[in-house]
């Protein structure tokens, strides 16, 4: 039975002028997202949710709302997640040559299997580059037991209870982004991965506004 990766994604949102706006990011190779993040092994989903959208927004006061919903998934017999940051070897075998890790949460495709190791590979696309947008490929072998094909995403929606601008910049260790807040009647294009995500919120809204309305 294949492990569960636990997975977040926060829809952040604040009040401007008495309607609501939902926060973005854009790191310009990956394209327009809604913050996600991987909950840790034994980590609380709401400690999850807050230290990760903290890590790639660099906002400090968030309140937490409300748990809305959550998808499970599974991969076809072809793909797999990384369950935990593992070493890509040149060969089926932990002596042989390591040049390169793949982080935990990543997707890859099996090429194939021997032994107790799968070769993988994992593409990278930069969605600045209108041709050719192949950013980066990796292939390799890393153990099987690294891999799963069973995921969990939470949807959860916070507050942001601190003065933002429309549009800023965040950098961490590892990347630099751009955020920005857009109306709920007037949200950008974001990847198609997320695309079908939205549902959940505007449901979560649908609900929240026939309970009000009936109480």
């Amino acid at each position: 039975m294949n492990e569960v990766l636990e997975m977040m994604t926060g829809f952040i949102t604040r009040e401007n002028y008495g309607k609501m706006e939902l926060l973005f990011m854009d790191d310009q190779s990956g394209g327009i997202k809604i913050p996600v993040g991987i909950v840790d092994d034994g980590e609380a989903y709401q400690h999850a949710v807050i230290r990760e959208v903290k890590g790639v927004t660099g906002l400090s006061q968030l309140k937490l709302k409300k748990l809305i919903s959550y998808l499970d998934l599974e991969l076809p017999m072809d793909r797999h997640i990384v369950l935990n940051q593992t070493k890509a070897y040149n060969r089926p075998d932990f002596e042989s040559n390591c040049w390169v890790e793949l982080s935990r949460g990543c997707t890859v495709t099996a090429i194939r299997r021997k032994g107790n190791f799968t070769q993988v590979e994992y593409i990278e696309y930069d969605q600045s580059l209108e041709e050719n947008n192949l950013s980066y490929q990796i292939i390799g072998w890393v153990p099987t037991k690294s891999l799963t094909q069973s995921s969990r995403r939470y949807f959860y929606h916070l507050i942001c209870e601190e003065e933002t601008p429309k549009y800023w910049e965040y950098s961490s260790e590892n990347s630099k982004v751009k955020l920005f807040w857009a109306p709920l009647t007037n949200l950008p294009e974001i990847t198609l991965q997320q695309t079908p995500w939205l549902r959940y919120f505007f449901k979560y809204l649908e609900n929240k506004c026939k309970y009000k309305n009936n109480g």
